[in-house]
């Protein structure tokens, strides 16, 4: 796999997968037809915090010896579903290092497709896609108040591991007896061991990311600056 950057959108392309706009088309089909899927994201906190960095990544989430632990879990189980790789990753020499052991996904794709859909204005298809599903919300109190309609799960806004056991137990809860409902992750490192512990659910689990940051007015990641739709 090979990395790129555009310098003047912020938009990255991963060669040797699946491109982002089939990903993107592909999971809004099966969003809208009913057909539950699973999709975690491994960037680079991720990474480091799976290779025992001591530190923070750029939300101020923190590098946990335990959440470690649970990402290599996860990671190296030789997971089904399906696995953002963060093209970041791949330019920094990261996704070699992590491969290297047995167990590691190989049902990947492009982490950055649903910012690649948000920069190139199709966020809002995205959304409209699980209009007639019910979604739940996973994320910071700045996301609260984006979709009135959606169900709503806080995290804390910083070291959202700490509070898993609680998280866990909302998502259980919100859960139980649902068969068609789309959980929708903006929960730092802890989604994807939120992604693995569910797996056998029956509903969609997406990890957004940051994708939806803009639309509640924080502007946290420097694509962010160069959206052209700060709203849907």
């Amino acid at each position: 796999m090979e990395a790129k950057r555009d310098e003047l959108t912020g938009r990255w392309t991963l060669s040797g997968v699946e491109p982002s706009e089939v990903t993107f088309e592909r999971m809004c089909k099966m969003l809208r037809e009913g057909e539950n899927f699973k999709f975690a994201r491994v960037g680079d906190g991720e990474a480091n915090c799976m290779l025992g960095k001591v530190g923070h990544n750029c939300d101020g989430h923190e590098y946990f010896p335990d959440l470690g632990t649970a990402l290599n879990n996860a990671f190296y189980s030789d997971p089904e579903y399906m696995v953002g790789i963060q093209p970041l990753m791949v330019q920094q020499g990261t996704w070699e290092r992590l491969k290297g052991r047995e167990g590691y996904p190989k049902n990947i794709y492009d982490a950055d497709v649903l910012h690649s859909a948000s920069i190139d204005g199709k966020l809002e298809q995205f959304i409209k896609s699980m209009q007639l599903r019910q979604i739940i919300l996973v994320g910071p109190n700045h996301l609260k108040n984006i979709f009135p309609l959606f169900r709503f799960i806080e995290i804390p806004d910083k070291n959202c591991w700490n509070a898993y056991d609680l998280i866990h137990g909302a998502l259980w809860n919100e859960l139980w007896e649902e068969y068609d409902a789309v959980v929708l992750l903006c929960a730092s490192m802890m989604s994807e061991v939120l992604i693995d512990d569910f797996k056998d659910s029956p509903n969609t689990f997406i990890d957004c990311g940051s994708v939806f940051d803009p639309l509640a007015g924080k502007f946290s990641r420097k694509y962010h600056h160069k959206l052209k739709h700060a709203n849907l």
